[in-house]
């Protein structure tokens, strides 16, 4: 039982002191000595600031830790663990670094001594170890060389990138080293570290009392000398892609991972892009360097989504939008070389990249691969090699809409770089301006706006895309009539006036049969409407046409592949409208449709549309006027 009124006796209270060193809490303390909490509180509360619970050990750890280390100071050991980024990692982690990751951090090394922003992705197999070497062996061997260092661990969500800074912060008061399983040691992939980074480097953890912080979230080591920071950030910050922050400036971010499986809608990927481009890019000093690293997850992912950005090359004029260079460098390990096999593959004998076609025999081996391979080449060529792969009898592939080679030939490539949102192709003057609409059950609107240009040679003819829409909205939204002010509005009458102010006038919109009806037939709006625009509405009818062979949905995918659909691609890092957010709306469903498979299709099916009806829209093309100073001014106001 607990004694009551009784003081405490100076015996217990140097037993408090001393459990309290010991890492007990207030409540164990007070059972061990038979006392209340309170009364163990109370005694603990009066006493000076930094003598009690972290505080004390918080000064312990320091005084053993000893003063930061002057470069001076540093032993052998510590010299050649700087110089050596193997000898780091193992002597201080216990993991083997394969030739590959010195590799990658030294296209690091050589980026982040540029005196400008620089970009990289690296991708890697899963498996290897990418997680433990790029945050927390490479950061640690960043911050033992310069303790004034500004740097961002980040990730798909807080709680992960939070998790990764802890670890890093515990590798800087750890006393006792780390010694891996027993698993890892006989697999070969691991080694009982040597030393701590404390003995070797000296202290890292601020005083106890200083004004520098120590959080999950971020923290400051301690300076040689005592000295200040000459910056108000932290040494290292942990910041979730979606995270909300103002102020931090950093001279490396780390993301790790940064893409989710449970991005299944282009909505929420174009705002994780957004989030990412606000996040990570803009958070770097000038001379700053951003690294994202992780392995290839989808087609549309955040690596291929930063690998297509483009820059001004060099020795581009800074008004020239021609974008030849690309903003993001690519490093990429895949788990098998297929250009230097020589089909040894056993992973008790098998050498790693480069002296062999394997990128980690004993973590990642040929046995594991050939079985993935076997079981699903696209996995195995995104996942383990790091290609774009798409499903075997998807309607569009991302090699025709990005250009390029492969087995099968060659492909001119879907994307207009150069061109924005409702901006007509250069030297073009004759066409025909048409729109597509398809309504879902779920009251989700596609609507498309489509340029169709006749070369003359044979029967080829480009599309190219001028807008897109998807979103959910009222029949009204889409097309409604104020009677009190007796004008037209929604998005319809919106694109109409757009498309007379371009000098391409909109002359067809094809709607699904059961949507033209339900929207738009119905209504005399609507057919006044059409007269004063001068266009006309198109029902389609669906049924066994969308599996036909010939004119069903299938058609489509000779037009990308021959690059006969041109998707405006302007990147909003030059001043871009979200261009190609809306064109990967259209491209994302176009690969994943495949015959039979139940996917969203309503933009897929929008672009189907026109290319069914497009036989009997082409009579009539309308010609752009050369000068377009004769479009009624009540137009171009309603524009």
């Amino acid at each position: 039982m607990a004694k009551r009124g009784h003081p405490l006796q100076p015996e217990e209270k140097q037993r408090i002191i001393k459990l309290i060193e010991a890492g007990y809490t207030q409540t164990a303390i007070a059972e061990r000595l038979g006392r209340s909490r309170p009364t163990i509180s109370s005694y603990l509360s009066g006493l000076p600031p930094g003598t009690t619970g972290k505080g004390i050990r918080q000064a312990k750890d320091a005084a053993e830790a000893g003063a930061p280390k002057e470069e001076a100071k540093w032993s052998p050991e510590a010299r050649k663990a700087i110089e050596d980024i193997a000898y780091f990692a193992r002597r201080y982690y216990g993991c083997i670094i394969m030739p590959f990751q010195e590799e990658g951090l030294a296209k690091i090394m050589e980026l982040l001594d540029t005196p400008q922003r620089e970009y990289v992705v690296i991708n890697q197999a899963p498996g290897t170890g990418k997680s433990m070497f790029f945050t927390r062996i490479v950061p640690a061997w960043l911050t033992v060389q310069r303790r004034d260092i500004r740097g961002m661990i980040g990730s798909i969500s807080q709680g992960m990138a939070t998790r990764y800074l802890e670890a890093l912060r515990n590798d800087f008061t750890r006393r006792q080293p780390i010694q891996p399983s027993s698993s890892d040691i006989a697999a070969g992939i691991s080694v009982d570290a040597e030393a701590c980074l404390v003995d070797d480097f000296g202290r890292f953890r601020p005083e106890a009392g200083g004004e520098d912080s120590w959080t999950q979230r971020g923290f400051t080591v301690a300076q040689l000398g005592r000295r200040p920071t000459p910056h108000k950030e932290q040494t290292w910050i942990a910041v979730g892609a979606e995270t909300e922050y103002i102020g931090t400036r950093v001279d490396i971010a780390i993301w790790d991972d940064a893409w989710s499986d449970s991005f299944t809608t282009v909505e929420s990927k174009q705002r994780f892009y957004r989030s990412f481009d606000m996040v990570a890019e803009r958070r770097l000093e000038p001379h700053g360097l951003l690294v994202l690293q992780g392995q290839r997850m989808a087609s549309d992912d955040i690596y291929r989504y930063c690998l297509d950005k483009r820059a001004p090359a060099d020795d581009d004029d800074d008004d020239d939008l021609v974008l030849t260079g690309q903003m993001y460098h690519h490093i990429k390990f895949p788990a098998h070389f297929d250009d230097r096999c020589e089909g040894k593959h056993d992973k008790r004998i098998a050498k790693p990249y480069p002296d062999g076609c394997l990128l980690y025999p004993k973590r990642v081996p040929w046995s594991d691969l050939r079985m993935i391979r076997d079981k699903s080449m696209a996995e195995y060529q995104l996942l383990y090699q790091q290609e774009d792969a798409d499903l075997d009898d998807c309607l569009v592939k991302e090699i025709w809409v990005k250009g390029g080679e492969d087995a099968d030939g060659s492909y001119p490539g879907c994307w207009d770089w150069r061109r924005d949102l409702c901006q007509l192709p250069e030297g073009l003057n004759r066409g025909l301006s048409v729109c597509s609409v398809d309504v879902s059950p779920t009251q989700y609107w596609a609507v498309q706006w489509w340029y169709i240009v006749d070369t003359g040679v044979g029967n080829v003819r480009y599309r190219y895309l001028l807008d897109l829409e998807g979103v959910k909205m009222q029949s009204g939204q889409f097309l409604d009539y104020d009677t009190r002010t007796r004008t037209h509005t929604g998005l319809a009458e919106e694109w109409m006036a757009r498309s007379h102010k371009l000098g391409c006038p909109i002359r067809y919109w094809v709607a699904e049969i059961n949507a033209a009806q339900r929207f738009l037939f119905q209504y005399q709006h609507v057919r006044e409407w059409q007269a004063k625009w001068n266009c006309q509405i198109l029902p389609h009818t669906t049924g066994r046409n969308k599996s036909d062979p010939e004119l069903g949905v299938g058609q489509l995918g000779k037009l990308y592949r021959n690059g006969l659909v041109r998707l405006p691609g302007l990147p909003q890092n030059v001043g871009g409208n979200a261009a190609r957010w809306k064109s990967l709306r259209l491209v994302d469903e176009g690969k994943k449709w495949r015959p039979g498979v139940k996917t969203r299709d309503d933009q897929i099916l929008a672009q189907w549309f026109v290319e069914f009806n497009l036989p009997k829209m082409m009579t009539g093309q309308q010609a752009v006027p050369a000068v377009r100073d004769d479009i009624p001014s009540w137009v171009q106001a309603s524009a």
